[in-house]
């Protein structure tokens, strides 16, 4: 049992660890699109916008939202709608938070294909955005990768669910 313990130690340090390094990526595409959105203001009053400015922040937006994803769900930061949830008490509220992110995990999970297999296709027919040619699978495998670690960031919750539950009865 010690042996399962550190591996679970190992498993939930790790997860920690991928999904802080994926904020501070989000993070810094943050920073760099409102320095880049604030530079577009300023050429724009002077006459001189920057050509395809919204392509980078497309393009930055889904990866900012993308790779936020995990840490939000591991450190509990995202908007919760469980009004209902919060009037059950110990099976039931377990259940219910179990059940939903298992469906968070399935929905996850059909998304993280669906990315991989048209970011297969963008890459295929060499898909780009109309001025700057920025090629798109790029933007599309990175979402799946936080897709997937979105479905262990789920899994985590569900194993820290009841795992509580199995200290609570001990």
């Amino acid at each position: 049992m010690e042996g399962e313990g550190k591996h679970k130690a190992i498993l939930s340090g790790a997860m920690e660890k991928v999904s802080g390094i994926m904020c501070i990526v989000s993070g810094i595409t943050l920073t760099c699109v409102m320095v880049l959105i604030g530079i577009d203001v300023i050429g724009r009053a002077l006459g001189h916008p920057l050509i395809a400015s919204y392509e980078v922040i497309e393009l930055s937006g889904a990866l900012i939202v993308g790779l936020s994803m995990p840490f939000a769900t591991l450190s509990e930061n995202h908007i919760r709608m469980e009004f209902l949830v919060d009037r059950l008490h110990g099976h039931g509220r377990d259940i219910i938070n179990s059940v939903t992110r298992a469906v968070g995990v399935i929905i996850f999970a059909v998304l993280g294909v669906y990315l991989f297999k048209i970011g297969a296709e963008f890459q295929t027919s060499g898909e780009a955005t109309p001025t700057l040619h920025i090629p798109i699978y790029p933007c599309a495998y990175i979402i799946g990768v936080a897709c997937f670690a979105q479905c262990f960031m789920f899994i985590g919750n569900i194993t820290k669910i009841w795992k509580k539950e199995e200290g609570a009865h001990e």
